[in-house]
This record gives C-alpha cells, structure tokens and sequence, in this order.
C-alpha cells in the first residue's frame, strides 16, 4: 500500500506541474475589466497573433501602432488579448482603455484578456495602442526585446472577426519622446517623461486619422540560437525571449484621478539652465529645483506658516502665470493630502518651446522639498508646443508633493489643472480590529493597511525606489495581508514568479522578476520564500498551487543543505544574507539566520503533513519526509540553545564562530529565540525580561549595548515577548518605537527604517542625504501580531478550517475586538474581561471550527463554563478545548 500512495502522490505532483507550465492556449479564463470587476468567463485566445516592432533600421523606445477594422453591427462580446515589453498603454476608438501588463519575466510573459465590447461600435473601429520598451538586460541576463502582441476575437453570428498583430498594422515612433530619458533609480528600468509636445501627433489613436505615412509592422521572428530560422518560417507568437505567454491572473489596478488639496503661491527661483533642444538632453540634465522649505499642514488640515497660500482659491480655476523674470523661474509645490501612486497630469497653454518640469516626492524632508529622494530623481521634464494641451506622465511615481516649474516662460502661461491619475491594487478591506483601551494599536493596525495599499500595484514593493518584488517584501506583506484583505491572488503569483527565476542549482533570487543587470542572492529571502508557502496554504487552502510548488520547493532546501554543519546549522555559506543590513556578526552559523532556516524547515514539513505527502521509503530518497526536516529543525534547535547561550549576559550570541561564541548581542538573535521558542523556558523569561524593557535608545544600539532591531525585524521580537507572556509590554514598546512615524505631518505610513535621513542601520550619517521610504511593507506586520496575541486567533488548518482561540493576558486591554476573513467567510472575536468573567463573543464561519483553548482560561472546571446561555457539556469539550461549530456563540467562563 506503501508503493501505491506514493506513486499516486508522485503523479499528482506530477501533473499538477505540468498543468502549471502548460500552455495556456484554449483553455477558459476569467476577463478582468480594468476597474477590477470579473466579466463573463471568456476562452483564452487560440494564438493567431505575431509580435510586432518597428521596422528595421528604425529606433524608437516608444512605439506607437494601429490597426482599423470594420464591425458591422456592437457586438456583445468581444475578447482582446495583449501584451507588450515593456509597458503598453491601450486606446479603443480614441479613449483610453488601460495600461499593462502586469510585471513579468519574458519567459513567462503576462498577457491581458479584455472584454472590449462595450468600446466597440458599429462601422469603423480602430485599436491603437502605445508601447514603452525598457532597454536593458531582463531575466537570466536576456537582452530585453521590443514587442508588441494584440489579438481580438469575435465569435458571433455575422460578426466573425479576427484580427491580430501581423503586417498590416500602422506603426511609427513616437517623436515627441527622447529615447534616452532617464531612469528613476537604479533598481529598475521604469523612466521620467522626456517629452517635446510639439512633436506629438495630435489624434493617432482616433478613427479617421490618416496613418498611410506610417509604416508597415515588422513582424518578429526568432533571432537566436543555431541554426538560424529558415527564409520561409512562419513567425509566432512564442520566440525568445517570450517562450511562454501567461494569463493575467490578478486583478487591474483600480484607477482613479487624485486632485490636489493645497497650493503654495509662486516662487521665482534662479533658474538652472535646461537645454531648447531635446538631442543633447542627458541624464546629467534632471535639474534641481532648490531647497524651499515648506511647514508642513497640521493634522487637522489647517495650513500653517507659508502655506497659508493667497492662491488657495485657484485650485478650481485657471491660474495664470506671468513670464519669467530674467534668469528665473516659476515654482508652484502641491500638495496632494496623501501619498499616491500616480502619474503626474498637467492641463496646460504656454508659449511654444516653454519647458516645465514636473517633480514628484511622497513626503517632504525636514520641512524640505527633496530631490533626490529615496536614491531617486522622480523629474518628468516637457516643453510645450504653444497649444492647449494635456500631458500625463507615462510611469507612476510617488506621489504626495508635486512641483511645477515654469522654465524659459517668454510669455504668459494658463494652467487649466494639475492632477494625478492613480493605480492601486483593488483591495477590499474586510478585517477590522478595536483596543478601546488602548486606541494607538488601532492606528498601527490602520498603519498596515495602508502602507500596503501605498506599497501595491501589481506586487508589494516599497514602491519609491527599488520598485521590485522580493521575496522577504512579499512574506511580510501577507502579515498585513491576510487578516486584513484576505488577497491571495498577489501572494500566488509572487511564489510562481520567484519560483519560475529558480537557478539549476536549486537557489531562487532576492526579487523577481528580475529585470535589469544585476542579480541577486539572498540567504533569508530564500527562507521567506519557503514559509509564505506555508502561509498561502494555511490561509487559502489552495492546494493546487502549493503541489505544483513542492519540486522547486525541495531543490531549494537540498541546496541551502549544502551550507550546513553537522548541527545542521547554516555555517559560512557562499550567499550573502539580509537582516535588514542591521549591525549583526555575520561570521560563522549567525543566530538569526539559523532562525529563520530552522522555520523555514518546519513550515515546509507541516507543509507536507497537511498534503499527505508520504514518507519517503529509503533513507536515500531524493524527496526526504516531513519527519526528516523535522528532525533536522531538532538537532539545530538544540545546538542553538547550547552553543550560543551566554549565562554571564542571560543572552544569545549573534553567532557561533568555530564553535565559539560570538561577543556580539541583539535583539535579532534573541527575538528569533523567544519567537521560535528555541531558548528553554529559563532562557526565555530572562531575555523577555531585558527585552522588554523601554530603556534609551538611538535606534541603534539600546543602553545595555544591544543592537536594536529594525522596522521590519521588529515582528520577531514582538512575537517572541508576547509567546513569552509579556503582551503589554510588547505593545507598550512597539508604540514607543513606532508613534514617531504617524505624527500629524507624516503619511500614516510605516518607515523602511527608523529615520527618513537615510542613516542606514548603523547610525553613520551621510554626507549626501536622499532619505529613505515612508511606506515598506516589511513594516506592515501588525495586524498578524494582533489578530495572533490580541485577539487569540491561531490558524491550525489550511484553509483556515480549524481554528484555535488562545486568550493572552494582559492587565491593560479589557475589550478587544476584531474581525478577520476567512476563505469561507469572516470570523469574529470579541474578548471582555473587564468584569470577573471571560466573556468571549464569537461569529464562526462556514467551513471554519474553533477551539477554546480551556488553559488559556485557567484551566476551569465545566461547570464555570456557559455556553450559548447554558453549562456546556462534556460532549462540547474535549482534550482541553471548548469545540465551537459555525454559528454564533457567547460564551462565559467564571473565574476562581
């Protein structure tokens, strides 16, 4: 029997993979319309379609394509199919329509299906569309490929139309944009408007424009490997480097228009020279727009000091501008409320030739407008063409302050508007939390969501400079995620991802997609990738995903067993590993990553116990058992807790160095001990002790010489005092180190980092200061510690089937209440010990049991249980727990 049910898991396993990788051609798929709402199931398209670019010889970064057809009647569906490298934006009958596709790699390149119906008409139609290829290297150091592919289909009675990209489309460069414009940051490839309007074609995206001086597509072909591709080959739509098209599987940024809500008057400033002439325009050329210091509004919203602006009321009209005076410039500085993710908009007339720079900043810097900030130039550059025009930025950028600066204005010049359009992921909130007595963990639970909303497009980034998906970013987020949102889509597709950039030798990258030159490994961001495996399991149930995940899941673990000792500690390896850049001894087998591996192991076992994955049948096995990474887990348990152990200190080491103790302590080691219960109970309660107390700091280093943990390194200490029993402690702590980040003039975002001076970790000022993000997902664990400690919520089943409630002490938090989604519907928790009773009201979903957990409450006796107005019975508890079936119940424990 043994044989049989491993073979019958092998082949699941099997098949399960290759339904992940297979093509998806044919097969149905739901259409996402661009404001987020599911349209009517459509197939995916059975590809006609070829990729396009311009012809050869002709360089252009940003394309602009064509294509008119003939409908003859509105039809009631209408399925197109797109994708592009790097960014398209879409045009139906003149009107935008969306922007895309979702970050991807060329190897599994992410295409849109689009129920276009509605934008279609009877008689003529065009689709145009706009595409931005990204130059640079992309994935496994594949030099990126211009392209774009559109197939539409329409399969009705007399309205049997295909139509594709091949040669019959109209392309042409887009003149008006400097293909040398410059990229934000060095992290990715994303760049700033460099844009002469009068060279714009007014009308290209329109029926009836007349594009027969256009040229004809340049069908793509495959231009690599050996042989080369015979004369007569036909092209398609799989050549290098996109081998695999994937169906979007999230949904479209929900978009919206952000209008500013304040405005300081007029500056004229010395002008910094900015060349006429867009051929000699570099990188070098992004200017300054000086140090105004701006006071900050209160947090009422009242403007204070000199942002009590004259111009206040010409928010909602047309602001005149006079000319420059000589050698100077004009400055406007918005304020947009809130930080956005959006492309600048600028409704505007000036005299032709007026350059206007456009700068962006989520947040200002010690009352100071920044550029750059966060190791970024947000500096989208346009000179006007003397017409009335709109012109929108092309990439998002953070948002919150926007300046306008008026260059070269020989003339008057009319605003008409300035705006933001926004895209953000279109979550729906649907967890909630209340401490009544203790309202400021409310405003870091209300923190979370929002940082995440601010870190999200179309992944969790820091969303300021890097822009990119790692895979520590990704494990955090779902501690904000789950029991806020319950997303799971963006969860899936971050696992697939860094799993499709997977090395042959099993390790996977710090980010993905990766795009640009430079790759990276990263030994922690390794390990959070394991355990956001087990967290997408636990919370979704989606069983599915996690099987087709286990093979590249194993490879990596049999790689990071390459690095262990006889302890099976991580010791020295060949990687690099993160700990948020903290100040942490890094010789040796390190504490803290050891922590983190050891969880990873044990996740990914229960990982396999909940899929029923058998033992392995020989100790040699390529596929080692749960009970091996277990045991595993076991032997470096124990080597921790006794080799790094420091009696004279009551601490753990930051390492093990040749089998000697560093002299090296932190909060890192320590909080990953309390966390994982690694330290025995001794060792724990000496160290909570310490830990908790709230003694001087400069962020830094504690009083007693300890390094502090970072922002985001902060989860595990603050989990590990609460699995201590120091619950008020941990939240008075948290509080303390965290208020300073939602003061009235902040963001109510949570910080990269302690400071927005951009200190590093190690307190070492720069001379140069381009501050740090506001807004980092790494931060936003609160409400997984709260619903975890606070509210009692421990999830035990995938799917959140089985759920048990665990009551933590605290003097200070009598009422606390939350609600937390579920796959098959909200839970909800009220705690009251205010009275001499536990009274504990709960609404348990469809699909979800929940277990009181009866030591929690001092072990009562059954008759000082109540349950639903009567005694519960002996049928209704078993091995210490009180069993809750969906419904809603209350119940009442008396104490002694």
């Amino acid at each position: 029997m043994a044989t049989i049910s491993t073979l019958k898991h092998f082949v699941m396993a099997a098949v399960v993979g290759l339904l992940l990788q297979s093509s998806l051609e044919g097969q149905p798929t739901e259409s996402i319309s661009p404001d987020g709402v599911l349209r009517a199931e459509l197939p995916k398209p059975q590809w006609r379609a070829s990729w396009i670019w311009m012809p050869n010889g002709d360089e252009a970064d940003m394309l602009l394509a064509r294509k008119d057809f003939m409908l003859a009647d509105q039809p009631e569906q209408a399925m197109l199919s797109i994708t592009a490298s790097s960014r398209f934006q879409l045009f139906i009958n003149g009107s935008y329509f969306c922007n895309g596709p979702a970050r991807c790699a060329p190897h599994h390149q992410s295409f849109d299906v689009l129920d276009v119906a509605t934008r279609l008409r009877k008689g003529r139609n065009v689709i145009a569309v706009r595409v931005h290829h990204q130059r640079g290297a992309v994935s496994y150091y594949e030099p990126s490929r211009a392209g774009l592919l559109v197939q539409l289909d329409i399969s009705e009675e007399k309205l049997n139309v295909a139509m594709q990209t091949d040669a019959s489309w109209r392309v042409t460069a887009d003149k008006s944009w400097l293909n040398s414009s410059p990229p934000m940051a060095r992290f990715h490839l994303e760049a700033c408007d460099r844009v002469d309007l009068r060279r714009r074609l007014d009308g290209w995206n329109e029926v009836g424009f007349d594009d027969t001086l256009w040229s004809k597509a340049r069908v793509l072909k495959r231009e690599s490997g050996w042989p080369s591709p015979q004369p007569n080959d036909r092209p398609t739509h799989l050549i290098p480097p996109w081998t695999s098209l994937t169906a979007r599987d999230i949904p479209y940024l929900r978009e919206t228009v952000a209008e500013p809500q304040r405005m300081l008057p007029i500056i004229s400033v010395p002008d910094v020279p900015s060349p006429k002439h867009f051929g000699s325009d570099t990188w070098d050329d992004a200017p300054s727009i000086g140090r105004f210091t701006v006071r900050p509004p209160e947090k009422n919203g009242t403007p204070s000091g000199v942002l009590e602006s004259p111009l206040a009321g010409a928010m909602s009209s047309t602001l005149t501008i006079p000319a420059n005076a000589s050698g100077g410039s004009r400055t406007l500085i918005y304020d947009f409320g809130e930080v956005h993710n959006g492309r600048p908009v600028l409704d505007i007339m000036a005299p032709a030739g007026t350059v206007v720079d456009i700068v962006s900043s989520p947040y200002l810097f010690n009352d100071v407008f920044p550029d750059p900030v966060v190791a970024s130039r947000y500096v989208d550059r346009v000179v006007l063409s003397g017409k009335r025009e709109q012109w929108e930025s092309f990439y998002g950028k953070p948002v919150r302050w926007m300046t306008v600066i008026f260059r070269h204005l020989d003339g008057e010049a009319k605003l008409f508007g300035v705006n933001a359009r926004v895209s953000e992921y279109p979550f729906d909130q649907k967890g909630a939390f209340r401490t009544p007595e203790f309202p400021q963990l409310e405003e870091l639970w209300n923190a979370s969501a929002k940082t995440i909303r601010v870190c999200t497009t179309d992944a969790y980034t820091d969303n300021y400079r890097e822009r990119r998906q790692y895979a520590q970013t990704s494990y955090y987020a779902c501690l904000g995620n789950y029991p806020v949102f319950a997303d799971s889509a963006l969860q899936r597709r971050y696992l697939k991802q860094i799993a499709d950039e997977q090395l042959p030798n099993g390790m996977m990258p710090a980010y993905a997609p990766r795009h640009g030159e430079d790759f990276m490994v990263i030994l922690d961001s390794n390990c959070f990738w394991l355990r956001g495996l087990h967290q997408y399991l636990l919370y979704t149930g989606d069983e599915a995903t996690v099987q087709g995940l286990l093979p590249a899941a194993r490879k990596l673990l049999s790689h990071l067993q390459s690095f262990a000792n006889a302890d099976g500690l991580i010791d020295s390896p060949a990687y690099a590993y993160w700990l948020d850049h903290a100040m942490n001894d890094r010789r040796g087998a390190n504490f803290c990553l050891n922590g983190h591996y050891l969880a990873a192991l044990e996740d990914f076992a229960q990982v396999l116990r909940w899929l029923d994955i058998p033992n392995a049948e020989s100790p040699n096995a390529e596929s080692p058992n749960a009970e091996s990474y277990e045991e595993q887990a076991k032997r470096m348990r124990v080597a921790l807790r006794e080799q790094a152990w420091d009696p004279e200190k009551q601490l753990f080491a930051d390492a093990i160095v040749d089998g000697e103790r560093s002299d090296q302590f932190s909060e890192h080691a320590n909080a990953m001990a309390m966390a994982l219960r690694i330290g025995t109970p001794k060792q724990i309660e000496a160290i909570a002790s310490q830990l908790s107390k709230d003694e001087d700091h400069d962020f830094i280093h504690r009083e007693s010489g300890i390094v502090m943990v970072t922002p985001a390194m902060s989860y595990f200490l603050h989990a590990g005092l609460c699995e201590a029993g120091f619950l008020d402690q941990s939240m008075e702590l948290a509080w303390s180190r965290f208020a300073h980040m939602l003061t009235p003039v902040a963001n109510g975002t949570l910080w990269e980092e302690w400071w927005l001076d951009g200190t590093g970790r190690t307190g070492r000022f720069r001379k140069i200061n381009y501050g740090r993000s506001d807004a980092q997902t790494e931060s936003a664990f609160f409400p997984a510690l709260f619903a975890r400690y606070i509210l009692g919520i421990e999830p035990m089943q995938p799917g959140l089937r089985d759920v048990v409630l665990r009551y933590h002490a605290s003097s200070r938090l009598l009422h606390r209440h939350g609600v937390i989604p579920t796959p098959s519907g909200l839970l909800e928790v009220n705690w009251d010990t205010s009275s001499a009773e536990f009274r504990l009201t709960l609404g348990v979903p469809a699909g979800t049991t929940a277990r009181v957990d009866l030591a929690s409450l001092e072990r009562p006796p059954h008759n000082r249980i109540s349950l639903n107005t009567r005694p519960a019975s002996h049928d209704q508890i078993k091995n210490g727990f009180l069993i809750l079936p969906p419904g809603k119940h209350n119940v009442i424990v008396k104490r002694q």
